[in-house]
């Protein structure tokens, strides 16, 4: 893979992230007062928006970070590192909030899987920052990257199914 395809791929992804963060402001305004989320729905939806953004973000950074001359590993390095840190302070805030939620408004599956992407995303990104196991680069950076986009779709898909049902 040259650099043209991972800009690509990760512009790509970036693309993919404003559309889902576009689609819950569209949620958003077309709710009606008479039908207001509930707040288990409301948190979906800021995770959404969460999520995607930071998603379009980490897709964003190689090429911001390349243009101030840091290439190669020590670039891919740089930002899955970030990635993990990210994604610790993430975690913390989102399961504080999932816990200030009643028992009838967890939606445990989607929260479950959630955290898998998660920890999927911390595992692959550490391994990258550290250089265990592999060479660090924009493959192992995708991946990660990928994760957290999946979980910004995981909660756009149940609540988009959860308002159509």
């Amino acid at each position: 893979m040259d650099d043209s395809d991972a800009v690509a791929a990760f512009l790509t992804l970036a693309e993919v992230g404003v559309g889902f963060v576009g689609f819950a402001g569209i949620v958003l305004a077309i709710t009606r007062p008479s039908q207001p989320l509930s707040p288990g729905q409301a948190l979906q939806v800021r995770e959404v928006i969460r999520t995607g953004l930071a998603a379009v973000a980490l897709a964003l950074f190689p090429t911001g970070v390349a243009f101030a001359g840091i290439h190669g590993p020590s670039l891919w390095r740089g930002l899955s590192a970030f990635h993990v840190a990210l994604t610790c302070v993430a975690l913390v805030g989102v399961s504080r909030e999932y816990d200030r939620l009643e028992p009838s408004q967890r939606d445990r599956p989607v929260f479950a899987v959630n955290y898998l992407l998660a920890a999927t995303a911390l595992a692959v990104q550490f391994l990258n920052a550290t250089g265990w196991l592999f060479t660090p680069g924009p493959g192992a950076y995708f991946v990660g990257v990928l994760m957290a986009l999946s979980i910004s779709g995981v909660h756009f898909g149940r609540l988009l199914f959860s308002r159509l049902l």
